[in-house]
């Protein structure tokens, strides 16, 4: 990947890495309030607009700059690291 591309999000890095339902970032991508775009047949969300959507949700619900200001910090920044899950097996 070229240097001045920012590293993507797909919808099982954020599942993995902040212990959200699959189904509900779906609807969260679904509805528009998450911006995120198809690539490849799948989904993929800049950190950018994860953050942003964070911020609006924390704006949402009154919470102080402290509830989740280490959530938020660097998350724009990060890249994405999430190993990949092994696939289950079927009976």
């Amino acid at each position: 990947m070229r240097d001045d591309m920012p590293e993507l999000y797909r919808i099982d890095d954020i599942v993995t890495r902040y212990r959200v339902n699959e189904w509900t970032v779906r609807r969260w991508l679904g509805s528009g309030e998450l911006r995120g775009f198809k690539l490849a047949g799948a989904w993929r969300i800049d950190p950018a607009d994860w953050a942003a959507f964070l911020r609006r949700r924390r704006d949402d619900a009154n919470l102080d700059d402290g509830d989740l200001g280490d959530e938020l910090e660097g998350v724009a920044d990060a890249p994405v690291t999430v190993p990949r899950a092994r696939p289950r097996r079927r009976a």
